[in-house]
């Protein structure tokens, strides 16, 4: 739920005779983030068009409404009434991004064209039209035709929403609304390539993933890169952190800045065990990654070929599939990264602390995130949160983060949190 006053904001800067098809973020004075972004879509049919996406912020004076993830509820309360639309944004005023679609905005038709402009700061956005035929009894969910994500051709699982970068202006905005971090590297022969593959699983099957090779990568180098395996969360896909986390483009930035390493990143298709195993699927998933994934990798790319030259990072499921090779098939990987949760009840009495207090491990999520802590005592919620796993760690005494502390960030439980947290994984702690 947004503030009353929210269509204040939806403005028709341009017409839509000079309207560009899709969506256009243009320089503007009389914007107080210094940028107008611009949605224009053609459907004549329509009746009604909403933009959908993630221009919603939180104020870090409400920070206790969302304090460890257990946010306020009560009749005459809800967290809905703390969440605030980009028309609130100002400079001196510190609010951040919270949630990827929960920002909804009523198109304007103007002949077969429909559009919105919204005066957003500086960061990635995702979004996706909801086109309703019908006056508004239903609607059908509509990616931008002329902003199409890109998809691998492997994969059952396209990418749905739509993106687009607002740049950062340093008089107009405020220091942490510079999410340039992630954005495409502009020196093109700095920029990384993504490829698409798939390989045979156990039961004969193909696996989708996607690879990202690093700027001038030799397959013939003498030393071998090592390789990021990564996981997407529940309910989605091997393309997710690449399209949606621009992990891709925050290894290149630090890549190019001497920050890390070149390595590789494999980001996995986890979704099919659930549906074809039942249960969590985290047996299944450590089986095609040890039995297939891997060698497929080694075989087919210049990379290091033991633990020491692997690790493993996953959000949300992602980070509970992690938890579980961690807790299980330790000697897989010598790095482990748990973002926006953990899987406690996946440790086993036979399993060796030592071994466990060997590798690195990595523990993040956001301030306000539904995985940091799940309210109640320590039942079987708090034992997939963030700070419930640390706890499990603190009693088997691995260390993590280097200093025995999860690292927080402001964000919830969503594309805002995730993209920080690995941009300090990758700085301070991997290859570390």
């Amino acid at each position: 739920m947004l503030r009353k006053g929210t269509s204040l904001i939806l403005m028709m800067a341009l017409l839509v005779s000079v309207l560009s098809a899709g969506v256009t973020t243009v320089p503007d004075d009389n914007s107080p983030t210094g940028y107008t972004t611009t949605f224009t879509y053609t459907d004549p049919d329509a009746t009604n068009v909403r933009l959908v996406g993630s221009f919603t912020f939180y104020h870090n004076n409400d920070m206790h409404v969302f304090a460890r993830g257990a946010a306020v509820s009560s009749v005459n309360d809800s967290p809905d009434n703390y969440v605030y639309g980009p028309e609130s944004w100002a400079k001196g005023v510190d609010m951040r991004h919270i949630a990827d679609e929960s920002g909804s905005f009523d198109m304007v038709k103007e002949g077969d064209t429909w559009t919105v402009s919204l005066q957003l700061p500086c960061a990635s956005y995702l979004y996706t039209y909801r086109v309703s035929y019908d006056n508004g009894a239903t609607e059908v969910i509509v990616t931008d035709p002329e902003n199409v994500p890109p998809q691998n051709a492997w994969s059952m699982n396209p990418q749905q929403r739509s993106q687009f970068f607002v740049p950062y202006d340093a008089e107009k905005q405020n220091p942490w609304d510079d999410w340039t971090f992630l954005f495409p590297i502009e020196d093109e022969s700095k920029k990384g390539e993504i490829v698409y593959i798939e390989y045979d699983r156990a039961d004969g099957s193909k696996g989708p993933a996607q690879v990202y090779l690093p700027a001038g990568y030799d397959a013939s180098r003498p030393e071998p890169y090592k390789t990021l395996y990564i996981s997407h969360g529940s309910g989605g896909f091997e393309g997710d952190w690449f399209h949606q986390g621009n992990v891709n483009n925050i290894a290149d930035r630090l890549i190019a800045d001497g920050k890390v390493e070149p390595f590789i990143i494999v980001s996995v298709e986890n979704a099919v065990f659930v549906s074809s195993t039942g249960g969590t699927g985290f047996k299944a998933i450590a089986e095609d990654m040890e039995d297939h994934l891997i060698p497929y990798i080694e075989e087919n790319f210049n990379v290091v070929k033991d633990a020491s030259g692997r690790a493993m990072c996953g959000l949300s499921r992602g980070s509970q599939i992690t938890s579980y090779l961690f807790l299980r098939e330790t000697q897989l990987f010598d790095y482990y990264a748990m973002l926006s949760g953990g899987s406690c009840n996946l440790y086993s009495l036979d399993t060796d602390p030592a071994v466990l207090q060997s590798v690195n491990v990595y523990l993040g999520a956001g301030f306000s995130d539904q995985a940091l802590l799940r309210p109640g005592e320590f039942d079987v919620m708090t034992q997939s949160s963030t700070m419930g796993f640390s706890w499990l760690l603190d009693d088997l005494g691995v260390d993590y983060n280097g200093k025995g502390s999860i690292n927080i960030v402001p964000g919830a439980h969503d594309w805002f949190v995730w993209p920080q947290l690995v941009l300090d994984y990758f700085t301070n702690y991997l290859w570390k």
